[in-house]
């Protein structure tokens, strides 16, 4: 894609209001089966952490929220307006300015949300020239500062510094305040301190009565289970933990 960000627009809910389900949908491209029986539904000022492994299904599922993609069977509830940030954007010809002051036009904030995040790119030339972290910063801004009630941001940690991401957790969390639902996914290892809800995607399903959690917590504990059970099998098989140094 040649845009910074996808949007479609809609009406506008107030907080507290169902702004965009999904209804026993399933995706499958051919015969495989991308995602089954999805059923979730977002309310304005959730934030959802949006987890699961590489080719899990997360994207296809931020694509089916959007409306950018059809399911196959089941139905999407809904017309929030929505911005949906992919993560495999291709930078266009345009300068930050000009996209965010000249293609955004109307648009305000989008400066101050430049500065939140630590862009550090010369706004007066092209975007293709920017470094990753900087074009990603552009990117968020533009979809922060959208103003649309349903914000969508695929891996949006990466190529963030950590003064980036703080930034980002502090600017989605005043947006929650304000009643804007968001969506970020990450792999598991990564932590979005911000969340409200985690969704997991495995196997084609969905999970969404996780609590929150950091993302490094979850991957630790999965290991420390994982140690237990490799422990418990040596010493069936005889096995006797030796002195650790």
């Amino acid at each position: 894609s040649a845009a910074c960000a996808d949007y479609l627009f809609g009406v506008r809910s107030g907080r507290g209001d169902e702004l965009v389900g999904l209804d026993a949908v399933s995706l499958a491209f051919g015969k495989l089966p991308v995602l089954t029986g999805v059923n979730v539904t977002l309310t304005a000022g959730d934030v959802i952490a949006l987890r699961g492994a590489n080719g899990s299904g997360k994207s296809t599922l931020l694509r089916l929220l959007a409306g950018v993609l059809r399911p196959s069977s089941g139905v999407r509830t809904g017309r929030p307006t929505v911005a949906f940030l992919p993560v495999g954007v291709t930078p266009p010809q345009l300068s930050t300015d000009e996209w965010l002051a000249y293609i955004r036009r109307g648009r305000t904030g989008w400066a101050d949300a430049l500065d939140e995040l630590g862009f550090r790119g010369n706004r007066g030339e092209p975007c293709r020239v920017l470094s990753l972290g900087n074009f990603r910063k552009m990117l968020i801004a533009d979809a922060l500062t959208s103003g649309a009630s349903v914000i969508l941001l695929d891996e949006a940690t990466v190529g963030l510094d950590d003064p980036g991401r703080d930034a980002l957790t502090a600017m989605v969390r005043r947006l929650s305040e304000g009643g804007t639902a968001v969506v970020m996914s990450e792999q598991d290892a990564e932590p979005i301190p911000s969340a409200t809800q985690t969704w997991r995607v495995r196997d084609a399903h969905i999970t969404t009565n996780e609590r929150p959690d950091t993302g490094v917590t979850a991957m630790f504990t999965g290991a420390s289970e994982q140690l237990a059970a490799l422990t418990a099998e040596a010493e069936r098989l005889g096995f006797r933990p030796g002195p650790v140094w």
